[in-house]
């Protein structure tokens, strides 16, 4: 007989255990066939709705389809709770995110026991290569039939078919990947394990998978630099690429010749030809990667040497080597290589993950973490970490599987091993054109070229993110919390889970009978005994050292909130006798710190040495945790002496609180990074190419010159082939409060209504900060919504990706965004004809950074704060007109475009388009009929 289960989902007003309802229970009972011959069963069914004695608010119904009749006459959660606990029964619980449902039924009394069993947490083990990992698009994925409507018991039966899919991924695993799995969950408190143990028994009884071959890409030869002079790019060759019948219309099917994109190309290759730097803004629709990738790959092929390409973002990254390169391969006519690179930490080390399986416990993350690397690794290419789904309390286990530096041994790494890492960066030194992010071009940059393969030429897209990208690498942080957890940890003796390094150094020295003689223990012994005892101390010096740092800050702290508040470490704080006992604690952790890495590089050259001349590699688990442990103390070690005992002169310090959590965080920052980038990267490259749609601000690009330190690059800014003054209108509402006035959140609310039943929804508000956006949707959801009109917004309805996949689809839709909404959306066609920016997005002027940079400044508003705001403005300007075929509106319902002096500044930063002032309520006439063309009588 096989074992039976329940899918159980629950449909509720909202997601809080706390204050909101459920109004409907969905379950399937079902029997999962357990050998071979047998067939799975559905048993039985259970639906009921449930009153919430409440009103269901519109967006409610109209995601469920469930509505007040449904359940005006329906039963009490607490008439209907026994029967489902008796439909239950003992039985593990399946849901999708079953932790929700399972939550929001314990808050009310019920299914205290239950054992749930995730299908997201399977999917995302079993599942390494589907592409999303909602209920709908993993039955997508797998072929499953699902219904168009939200209710409970079509969910429930959802999960069912997605478990028994996964249930059969499970036992028909390779026997040594299963076995693997059984044996790390049967070391831990994992939830899953006696699913996994199920699976082994039923492949006992069947036949497992077939282990894949897996196929690694071949080295390629690395290139060959060619001495002397660079070659001189013929210009007139590379424009008969872009030819109406050229090569790329040939092979790229939406290409069309366009100005902007050869007058790019030109300046790139002059840019190259004359060894200069060059900054380039190309406005939405120019095609700058081809712009940019032509004269890169005819260089590299010309020179035998490599061209970087750097990204902000992943989405662009792909974009260019799983698509734009490989195009350009068969238009170009020569064959060129390229590689993708990423940091080192971002690869699995197969030898160090084989070392960490023989830990004696494990936790649940890290059992499920270790899960997901075995089905993982037999079948990629890369052993690239972004192809796995990994939690947020799973990544802290990552640094002791993947590649590192210190733990990289000379014998048994490199490019002709399993070693990912060696392989991506000989796959790199033999490539043309090396795609990386901008963190690794920082990283090589302040490393004088020790990553990259040696080169000379870079083109940095999405570069308006350099500087910020730049603050992140060169700045650090400690957190509190963290650190006290990380130290306990090297010296823990934990009732479940493994013990710490050090715990379990001295474990395995006193307890190893086998090899190593006692003569070599002794003082192997004795030095890990002062190492536990040298973190010990570190640790208690720097909870005298927090909590100096609390006393210190007191007075700047505000009440309990919601929020964080970041307070920057001025004299006034430095000088208190608080400080200054903080300051004394951390000198004495830092030293001590220092004192045990010395310590550890002793105990490392000892078990180095008696691995190689003994084969102990079972000792090799601790010697690559010793390695990790060493490069996190002195990165902690490094900012205590930058942000408490001496902070450096370009350094800006703050601390980041919250008293609500019992949160505090140590930060710091570099006041400037141009003269870093002036330096590291333009000083050391013959010709780096900067681009992006936005670089200028109010007309220019001095701006950007200063805060990456080019003061002298070449320059060229190509329009926008779009003509948006018949496809643009922008309308500056004139007659709203000012945003900082107490009317401002009523008023934008109803404008935005106004205007979004004008346009049927179609609509994205961009705005600029959590709480201005959690007040707007609460005050235009339901109003909406009775009008049929989905209010979807951040931190509410999904991520990112799922509101904008949802937008993109559904009809008479608004949805609200905050900051990662002002750049990166690509929605084009009809679904967006609407694009409302509440307010301008000036930068929080009391931001440690902001206020520290603008300081710098004789006049920090039009000198600092108006530039960034105009790139950020342009930014959300730009998500409304991505395509030829685009039409619609810009409404701005920030009244101080039109009564600032600074307002033209923003206008005049846009492309050429239609621009209207008026009252906020004459927009919704003419959004319709401009969004109606036949309808237009405005000129």
């Amino acid at each position: 007989m096989g074992r039976i289960y329940v899918a159980l989902d629950l449909e509720t007003t909202g997601l809080d255990p706390e204050n909101d309802r459920i109004i409907e229970i969905g379950a399937v009972k079902f029997r999962v066939a357990d050998q071979p011959g047998e067939e799975d069963e559905i048993l039985d069914t259970f639906q009921t709705f449930v009153n919430p004695y409440r009103k269901l608010a519109r967006n409610t119904i109209n995601l469920t389809g469930i509505t007040q009749e449904d359940v005006a006459d329906a039963p009490p959660l607490e008439a209907v709770l026994p029967d489902l606990e008796q439909f239950v029964g003992y039985y593990p619980v399946v849901g999708h995110n079953i932790n929700f449902d399972l939550r929001f039924l314990q808050a009310n009394g019920a299914l205290q026991g239950a054992i749930g069993v995730d299908t997201f947490e399977l999917a995302g083990i079993l599942l390494p290569n589907a592409p999303r990992y909602s209920l709908g698009k993993l039955a997508e994925y797998l072929g499953i039939e699902f219904p168009t409507r939200h209710r409970a018991l079509d969910d429930a039966d959802m999960s069912r078919q997605l478990f028994l899919a996964l249930w059969e991924r499970a036992w028909r695993l390779p026997p040594d990947v299963l076995h693997a799995i059984v044996a790390v969950a049967q070391r831990s408190d994992w939830r899953l394990r006696s699913f996994f143990a199920a699976a082994l028994r039923r492949q006992g009884v069947g036949e497992g998978g077939p282990r894949k071959v897996r196929e690694l890409p071949p080295i390629p030869p690395a290139l060959t630099f060619r001495e002397g002079a660079p070659p001189v790019l013929d210009i007139a060759r590379l424009e008969q690429f872009f030819a109406p019948d050229g090569p790329l219309a040939q092979t790229f099917e939406t290409f069309e010749p366009r100005p902007q994109q050869v007058a790019m190309m030109k300046a790139v290759a002059q840019a190259f030809n004359r060894g200069q730097h060059l900054l380039v803004e190309a406005g939405t629709g120019t095609g700058k990667s081809l712009a940019y990738l032509l004269p890169a790959v005819e260089h590299a092929v010309q020179a035998q040497e490599p061209v970087i390409i750097s990204t902000n973002t992943i989405n662009l990254q792909e974009q260019l080597f799983h698509k734009d390169l490989p195009r350009l391969q068969q238009a170009f006519d020569k064959p060129f290589r390229i590689a993708l690179l990423k940091g080192r930490a971002n690869y699995i080390c197969p030898r160090r993950f084989r070392d960490y399986l023989q830990r004696e416990r494990f936790t649940e993350a890290e059992a499920r973490l270790i899960a997901r690397v075995l089905v993982w690794l037999p079948q990629t290419t890369t052993g690239d970490r972004s192809e796995l789904l990994i939690q947020r309390d799973e990544q802290k286990y990552w640094p002791y599987i993947c590649a590192d530096q210190h733990a990289c041994r000379s014998l048994g790494c490199g490019p002709h091993t399993d070693c990912f890492f060696y392989r991506a960066r000989a796959q790199a030194q033999g490539a043309h054109i090396v795609v990386i992010n901008h963190a690794l071009l920082l990283a090589d940059a302040a490393m004088d070229n020790a990553i990259l393969p040696e080169h000379r030429y870079v083109i940095v897209d999405e570069a308006h993110h350099l500087e910020d990208r730049a603050t992140e690498h060169f700045g650090g942080r400690i957190d509190a919390a963290e650190t006290r957890e990380f130290l306990r940890g090297l010296i823990a003796q934990p009732q479940h889970g493994a013990p710490g390094v050090f715990r379990a150094l001295a474990r395995l020295l006193r307890e190893d009978k086998t090899v190593l003689p006692e003569e070599q223990k002794a003082p192997l012994r004795r030095l890990t005994e002062e190492l536990m005892q040298g973190v010990q101390q570190a640790a208690n010096h720097l909870d005298r050292m927090f909590e100096s740092v609390e006393l210190a800050i007191q007075p700047h702290t505000p009440r309990r909130g919601e929020y964080d508040a970041k307070i920057r470490l001025l004299p006034d704080i430095r000088e208190t006798a608080a400080w200054h006992h903080a300051a004394q604690d951390a000198e004495e952790a830092a030293d001590t710190l220092t004192r045990v890495m010395q310590g550890i590089d002793r105990l490392t050259s000892s078990l180095n040495m008696l691995i190689e001349d003994l084969d102990l590699d079972r000792w090799s688990l601790l010697l690559n945790m010793l390695y990790v442990t060493h490069t996190q103390l002195d990165t902690l070690a490094l900012n205590l002496r930058r942000i408490v005992i001496a902070p450096d002169a370009n350094d800006v310090c703050w601390v980041r609180v919250n008293t609500r959590w019992n949160r505090l965080e140590l930060n710091r920052a570099p006041l400037h990074v141009g003269n870093m980038l002036s330096e590291n990267l333009f000083g050391k490259r013959r010709s780096v190419v900067l681009t992006s749609a936005t670089l200028q601000s109010d007309g220019g690009f001095q701006y950007i010159r200063d805060r990456l330190g080019v003061p002298h690059a070449a320059e060229l800014a190509v329009g926008s082939p779009f003509n948006y003054r018949e496809m643009a209108l922008v309308y500056v509402a004139t007659d709203l409060p000012e945003p900082n006035s107490p009317n401002y959140a009523r008023a934008l609310a109803q404008s935005v209504m106004d205007l979004a039943r004008a346009t049927q929804g179609r609509m994205l508000v961009l705005c600029t900060s959590k709480t201005q956006l959690r007040r707007l949707y609460e005050a235009v959801a339901d109003p909406l919504a009775r009008e049929e009109i989905t209010v979807i917004a951040q931190y509410f309805d999904g991520s990112r990706h799922t509101l904008i996949e949802q937008f993109k689809v559904a009809e008479r839709t608004v949805l609200l965004g905050t900051q990662s909404f002002w750049e990166g959306v690509d929605i084009p066609g009809e679904a967006l004809s609407c694009l409302v920016i509440t307010r301008l997005p000036f930068p929080v002027p009391s931001e440690p950074i902001i206020e520290a940079r603008a300081e710098t400044y004789e006049n920090a508003f039009y000198q600092y704060t108006i530039p960034q705001t105009i790139l950020r403005f342009r930014q959300g300007f730009g998500r409304l007109i991505r395509s030829q075929d685009d039409h619609g509106i810009v409404a701005i319902f920030d009244g101080r475009v039109a009564s600032k002096a600074y307002g033209q500044h923003f206008l005049n930063a846009l492309p050429e388009c239609e621009i209207v002032y008026g009252p906020a309520r004459d927009l919704p006439p003419l959004a319709e009929r401009w969004l109606h063309p036949e309808k237009l009588f405005f000129k």
